[in-house]
C-alpha cells in the first residue's frame, strides 16, 4: 500500500512539472505584436509602456493617484503641494527620488505640452516624499495635466525635448531597438504598480513600424501583427480598414468610450477671409450637411454623428449651447435673407456680384478627407454653394495654411481641457500651419483669457460658458462627428482598453484568451 501511495506522488509531481514546464513555456512564447505608426523612441505612446505617469486619469478626466499620491492647490490654483511615493524604483535599481520627480516637472512636462509649464515659476523639494510647485498665474487643471508627464531619469531629455534615456519604472523594459524598424520590450517582473497578481501577463512586445495603411492592415489580417490603433493617440485605422476588418473579417475591436470623446472631427472656416467672412453663411452651412448620413455613408456608421462644436459633458464643454441639426429650408432662409441670390439661373448663388465658390483644401494623404470633401460638395451643391476640393500635403498645405489660401478645410479640432485648447489657437486671429486659430472676436479672446486663469470649478464653467457661447454664435467651426480611438486585434488575445490619458497604451488586462473545451 506504501509503495503505491508512493507511485501516485511521483506520478502527481511529474504531471505537475509538465504542467509547470508547458505553462512557463506559453508564457515565453507569448509575444504581443503591436503595428505602429511611428519610430518607437518618437512615440510619446510607446514610452507610456516604459515609463510611469505622475498622476493617473479616468476616461472622463478625473485624475487618480499613481507616483504622486495627493495633492492639494491654494484657493488662486497658483500653488500647489505635491506628495509622492518613496519606495519606486527604476528597472536598473535606481531609486525615484524627490529631485527626479523635480526634474520631470520642469522637463517632461514641456515635451507633454502642458498647459502649466508656461506658468511654471519654482519647483521646490520640501523633503524626500514633498514637492512644493509655484506658478505666475491661476492653473487649475495642473493635476489633469501631470497624468501625461513621465517619470523619467534626470538628464534623461535632451535640449531638442527628446527622451534620451529609456530606463524606467513602468511595466516594460526596451530590450532591443533598430531606428524605424522595431523595438522588443520584455515584461518588468519588478514592477511596483501592478493591479493584481494576473496583471501585465504578456512576457514580451514587439513594436513593428509599418507607415503604410494598407500594409498595416493586410499585415493584421494575416496574423504578421496582433493588434492596431493603440499606438497612436487618435484615430489611426482608416473607416474603411475597420470597416473590412472588423464587419467583414470579424476581427475583435475595443473602441474608447463615444460618451467621453475627447476630440472630434469638424471643419473650419476661413471666417477671416473670403467668402466665408461672412457669418450668415457660415451659419448657413451649419444646417446644410445632414451629418447621420454622412457618417453612415463615409465612415459606415462607426463613429457617432456630432452637431456640438465639442463635448458638452465635460466642465469646460459647451453645457449651455444647442447643437446645429439638419435643416437644409432653414439654411435655404438663411442664405436668401443674407442677400445671397442666382441671377443668371446658373444653379449657383452669387454675393456681390460673385459666384460662391469655396476652396476646400483637403490632404492628399487621407482617402477619407477626399470622401468627406465629396459629399460636403454635394451638400452644398443642393443651396447653390459651389465647391473646388483642393488635395495637398506637406509644406504645400502650410503654405496655403499661413497664407489663408483656403475657404473650407479639416483642421485640428477643440480637445480636452479645453485650457490647453485655448493656449494653442484661441488667443489670436492669425494663420498657422495648421489653420486659422479660432478666436473669432474680442469676446471670444477675452473669454479664453478669462478661462485661462480661472481659479476653480465654477470659473471654469462660466468662462468657457463664455466662449463656447462666442463659437456657436459665429460658427466657427462645422462639426462633423465624434473622433473616437479603435483598435482592432487579433481574436488570441483579449483585454484591450483605452485610457484616460490618450497617450497611454495600457496592457494592464491583455492576455491570451481562453479556449473553450
Amino acid at each position: 500500500m506504501k509503495r503505491i501511495l508512493l507511485c501516485m506522488v511521483a506520478v502527481s509531481l511529474v504531471l505537475f512539472s509538465c504542467s509547470a514546464k508547458n505553462a512557463a513555456k506559453k508564457e515565453e512564447k507569448t509575444v504581443l505584436k503591436i503595428g505602429a505608426i511611428r519610430d518607437f523612441k518618437q512615440s510619446k505612446e510607446g514610452a507610456t509602456l516604459i515609463f510611469d505617469a505622475l498622476l493617473k486619469i479616468t476616461p472622463d478626466y478625473t485624475p487618480l493617484p499613481n507616483i504622486i499620491t495627493d495633492w492639494t492647490r491654494n484657493d488662486t490654483a497658483t500653488e500647489y503641494n505635491l506628495t509622492m511615493r518613496t519606495d519606486i524604483l527604476f528597472s536598473d535599481g535606481t531609486p525615484l527620488t524627490a529631485q527626479i520627480v523635480k526634474y520631470d516637472l520642469e522637463n517632461a512636462a514641456p515635451m507633454m505640452w502642458c498647459g502649466f509649464s508656461y506658468l511654471l515659476e519654482e519647483v521646490s523639494i520640501t523633503d524626500s516624499s514633498h514637492l512644493k510647485i509655484k506658478l505666475t498665474a491661476p492653473y487649475y487643471f495642473l493635476p489633469h495635466d501631470l497624468a501625461v508627464v513621465p517619470a523619467i531619469k534626470e538628464n534623461g531629455i535632451d535640449e531638442a525635448m527628446n527622451i534620451t534615456d529609456f530606463t524606467g519604472t513602468g511595466p516594460y523594459i526596451l530590450t532591443d531597438y533598430r531606428e524605424g524598424q522595431s523595438a522588443s520590450l520584455t515584461k518588468n517582473k519588478t514592477y511596483w504598480n501592478a493591479p493584481g497578481p494576473d496583471s501585465f501577463s504578456v512576457p514580451q512586445v514587439e513594436w513593428l513600424v509599418i507607415t503604410d495603411s494598407s500594409a498595416r492592415d493586410l499585415a493584421l489580417s494575416s496574423g504578421q501583427i496582433d493588434v492596431l490603433g493603440i499606438s497612436e493617440h487618435y484615430l489611426s485605422i482608416e473607416y474603411p480598414s475597420i470597416n473590412d476588418l472588423v464587419k467583414v473579417k470579424k476581427m475583435n475591436f475595443v473602441e474608447e468610450p463615444k460618451e467621453v470623446f475627447t476630440s472630434l472631427m469638424s471643419i473650419g472656416f476661413n471666417w477671416k477671409e473670403g467668402f466665408c467672412s461672412d457669418r450668415s453663411l457660415r451659419r448657413a452651412m451649419e444646417y446644410a450637411v445632414d451629418r447621420q448620413e454622412l457618417t453612415d455613408k463615409i465612415f459606415f456608421g462607426i463613429p457617432e454623428a456630432l452637431g456640438h462644436q465639442f463635448n458638452p459633458a465635460f466642465m469646460d464643454g459647451p453645457q449651455n449651447e444647442k447643437p446645429y441639426y439638419y435643416d437644409p429650408e432653414l439654411a435655404k432662409r438663411i442664405l436668401a435673407e443674407a442677400g445671397y441670390k442666382d441671377t443668371d439661373n446658373d444653379g449657383i448663388l452669387e454675393k456681390n456680384g460673385k459666384n460662391v465658390l469655396l476652396r476646400f483644401l483637403i490632404s492628399s494623404k487621407e482617402d477619407y478627407q477626399r470622401d468627406l470633401a465629396v459629399f460636403v460638395k454635394s451638400e452644398l451643391r443642393k443651396l447653390g454653394i459651389d465647391c473646388e476640393i483642393i488635395p495637398a500635403a506637406g509644406e504645400t498645405m502650410k503654405e496655403r495654411f499661413k497664407t489663408g489660401s483656403y475657404d473650407l478645410a479639416i483642421q485640428h479640432p477643440w480637445y480636452e481641457p479645453i485650457i490647453g485648447a485655448v493656449t494653442y489657437f484661441g488667443f489670436d486671429d492669425s494663420y498657422t500651419d495648421y489653420g486659422l486659430s479660432y478666436a473669432v472676436n474680442k469676446k471670444s479672446v477675452e473669454a479664453a483669457q478669462a478661462l485661462i486663469v480661472s481659479q476653480n470649478e465654477e470659473q471654469i464653467k462660466k468662462n468657457a460658458g463664455a466662449l463656447w457661447h462666442e463659437q456657436y454664435e459665429e460658427c466657427v467651426t462645422l462639426p462633423v462627428c465624434t473622433s473616437s480611438r479603435l483598435a482592432v486585434f487579433n481574436s488570441r488575445f483579449e483585454g484591450f482598453r483605452f485610457n484616460g490619458n490618450i497617450y497611454m497604451i495600457d496592457l494592464s488586462e491583455v492576455k491570451t484568451r481562453s479556449i473553450k473545451q
